[in-house]
């Protein structure tokens, strides 16, 4: 059973050491959502990327890997996700799978999100909306 604010939930998913590691420094809202999608996905998935250096930001943009030095990364008020077992192609299903439970997490807890895959190039990223 894991627990959070106050929220039960039973899951068949565990996030693993390096997800946990990924989830310190960002925003507790954020951490409560990705442990809600976790709980009632069907597609196991990993977080890859969670608060971020200036420094890493820099890299990430000079290898192309992101677009700005004034992400919310930087600020812990974003997370990066991928499936289990999953590609980069936009259309393989466990991406939707991820949208859906990520969106359904946010509308059940109240929480405005925003998801790179509806950006069309940036499908793991998942920030809280400005104001949230």
């Amino acid at each position: 059973m894991t627990t959070r604010k106050g929220l039960y939930i039973m899951s068949k998913f565990k996030f693993g050491k390096k997800s946990l590691s990924k989830l310190k420094g960002v925003n507790n809202k954020l951490v409560i959502l990705a442990t809600h999608a976790l709980a009632t996905t069907t597609v196991d998935f990993s977080v890859t990327d969670g608060k971020r250096s200036l420094e890493r930001q820099r890299k990430l943009v000079a290898d192309g890997k992101s677009r700005t030095l004034k992400s919310n990364h930087l600020i812990g008020r974003a997370i990066d996700v991928f499936p289990v077992g999953g590609t980069w192609n936009k259309d393989d299903p466990k991406w939707f799978c991820l949208v859906e439970v990520f969106k359904h997490s946010a509308e059940t807890l109240g929480f405005e999100i925003e998801f790179g895959y509806d950006w069309g190039w940036d499908f793991p990223h998942i920030e809280l909306k400005k104001g949230e």
